[in-house]
C-alpha cells in the first residue's frame, strides 16, 4: 500500500448526487478539450451524465459573475442627500434603486443582495 498516495473523497448532496469540486471539473473539461472526443462519449467515459457535462461546458464559456443572462451589472451611484442624513443608493438590474440611509439597514441590504444573487 502506498502511504504517499492522495485520496480524494467526493461528497454527495441530499439527493445522492456526487458533488465534484470546481478544480476537478476544470481538469475534466481540459482533458475533454485535448481528447478530440464528442461530448456525449467523453461524459460516458468519465462517468458523468451528458446533461451535467454540457452544463459545465456552458458555464465555462459564460462571462464570470453574470448568472442572469442579459442582466446589467450592479453599480453604485452618488446621491445628493441632506447633510444631516447621508445616504447610499444602489442601482440594481431592472431599474431598481435601493436607498440606504442608516447603518442599521446594512445587514438587511447584505442579505437582500445575497438572496438576489442566489436567484
Amino acid at each position: 500500500m502506498d502511504t504517499n498516495a492522495s485520496v480524494s473523497l467526493l461528497k454527495e448532496d441530499l439527493a445522492g448526487r456526487i458533488r465534484i469540486p470546481a478544480e476537478k471539473r476544470l481538469q475534466i473539461l481540459e482533458e475533454f478539450d485535448r481528447s478530440g472526443m464528442s461530448g456525449s462519449a467523453f461524459a460516458a467515459l468519465v462517468g458523468v451524465k451528458y446533461q451535467t457535462f454540457a452544463s459545465w461546458r456552458r458555464r465555462r464559456s459564460e462571462p464570470p459573475n453574470d448568472h442572469r443572462k442579459g442582466a446589467p451589472p450592479t453599480r453604485f451611484v452618488e446621491v445628493a442627500a441632506p447633510q444631516s442624513q447621508p445616504a447610499l443608493e444602489l442601482e440594481l438590474p431592472g431599474q431598481v434603486r435601493l436607498r440606504i440611509s442608516k447603518r442599521t439597514q446594512l445587514p438587511l441590504v447584505v442579505e437582500l443582495l445575497r438572496q438576489l444573487h442566489a436567484c
